[in-house]
């Protein structure tokens, strides 16, 4: 273990001196704040999926399961040549997702959003998803950046999503809940939208890349 700094000791002796009270903040976080705002994600996104007639299921708050894909991509009923998945870029599991969403991380800038995420069932394993794309059209890939997409290898490509922390305290003061109508998932809806948008871009980049197979 590395020596600890002074503002690490003045973190440390603040949580022990109020170590009751910041247990009963995790605890009440656990398992009430963060179901609830998971569940208002949930029910936002799952009302986005029916009125597009999309397929998917957003049961995040639950099972962790959240994916979303337009019918056109759907093969046989069952399987999609590409599909929308919840995703955070954090490679450790230090801070909480609800953190990554609101901007609010402890280390490192992280992010919660969606990922484009090819099958490899279809398309192959990795090697073959990273030759097939190789070449994108750079008008094509600035669609993608003018969408706010990053480009994370291998054919897969993240769309990043931010909710307002002080909006979100707000919600809970008025409500104690998080309506899915609510301004506060405005952020969400937009980005959902913007998923809808990029569906042409990503069918003309893999179509350009069979082609050029």
């Amino acid at each position: 273990m590395s020596p600890t700094n002074n503002e690490e000791r003045q973190a440390g002796n603040l949580l022990l001196s109020q170590l009751k009270m910041f247990n009963e903040a995790t605890v009440f976080f656990k398992r009430q704040l963060n179901p609830a705002i998971w569940q208002g994600i949930d029910l936002c996104a799952n009302d986005f999926i029916s009125k597009k007639g999309w397929g998917g299921k957003a049961d995040y708050a639950r099972s962790g399961v959240f994916w979303l894909a337009p019918k056109k991509w759907d093969i046989d009923g069952t399987d999609y040549k590409y599909f929308y998945e919840s995703f955070s870029t954090r490679s450790d599991q230090h801070d909480y997702e609800l953190a990554l969403l609101t901007g609010c991380c402890a280390e490192q800038e992280h992010f919660f959003g969606f990922r484009f995420h090819p099958s490899k069932a279809i398309f192959g394993p990795d090697k073959n998803l990273k030759s097939m794309i190789s070449n994108i059209d750079p008008a094509l890939r600035m669609e993608l950046d003018n969408l706010n997409f990053r480009d994370l290898g291998k054919g897969m490509f993240f769309l990043p999503v931010t909710l307002d922390i002080n909006m979100m305290a707000e919600c809970w003061q008025d409500n104690g809940e998080f309506p899915p109508d609510h301004e506060l998932f405005a952020p969400l809806r937009n980005a959902l939208e913007t998923l809808e948008k990029a569906i042409s871009i990503f069918d003309t980049i893999f179509a350009a890349a069979n082609d050029n197979l």
